[in-house]
């Protein structure tokens, strides 16, 4: 014996409810951008950072950097430490073997120079200089308690291996704690 129409629609609709509100979860998350939940990276004014975000020859210094910036400031989005995580993948191979397992990358990330940079309020990347293929940028943060600090991230397009042609991270060295003010910010 078949349901009637309105019965199977009660049952489905717990279903369509879980659904549309995960949806309207990530659209929020992405402030409406659909494109991000697509792609992984950062599209148009302002880059927004998914949780499996990857590297790929098609991001600029700029774009690279600012996923870093953006998942280290949403952190613990979704579970603890992803944020940190995301970030990880930006690293150089010769970056990550330098540092070791994720768990030193993790400790790295929380000790008082780089943890401005978790959960901070803001932040802009100032500047960029380099050649070709190895690129520095100022990046300033303000983070959670007003602080403004300054880190200098140095990035090179990858030779060979897997990520050949991605733009890694090579370092991160903080220069300088500031008042609020952190500069203007550079488009991608």
């Amino acid at each position: 014996m078949t349901q009637p129409a309105h019965r199977r629609w009660t049952l489905l609709m717990p279903a369509a409810m879980l659904l549309a509100s995960a949806f309207v979860g990530w659209a929020v998350y992405f402030q409406g951008d659909y494109s991000l939940f697509l792609r992984g990276g950062p599209v148009g004014d302002g880059p927004r950072v998914l949780p499996f975000a990857t590297p790929g020859p098609d991001l600029s210094p700029v774009e690279v950097v600012a996923i870093q910036l953006r998942s280290l400031q949403r952190v613990d989005y979704p579970g603890e430490d992803d944020g940190i995580r995301v970030a990880r993948r930006f690293a150089s191979p010769s970056n990550r073997a330098a540092l070791g397992p994720e768990r030193n990358f993790i400790r790295m990330l929380k000790s008082p120079d780089y943890a401005h940079l978790l959960g901070a309020s803001e932040y802009n990347i100032v500047s960029q200089s380099g050649s070709e293929d190895e690129r520095t940028l100022v990046v300033t943060v303000l983070d959670q308690d007003g602080i403004g600090v300054t880190y200098l991230w140095a990035v090179s397009r990858q030779a060979g291996g897997e990520c050949d042609g991605c733009w890694m991270t090579e370092m991160v060295m903080k220069t300088a704690e500031l008042p609020q003010a952190i500069g203007p910010r550079i488009e991608a």
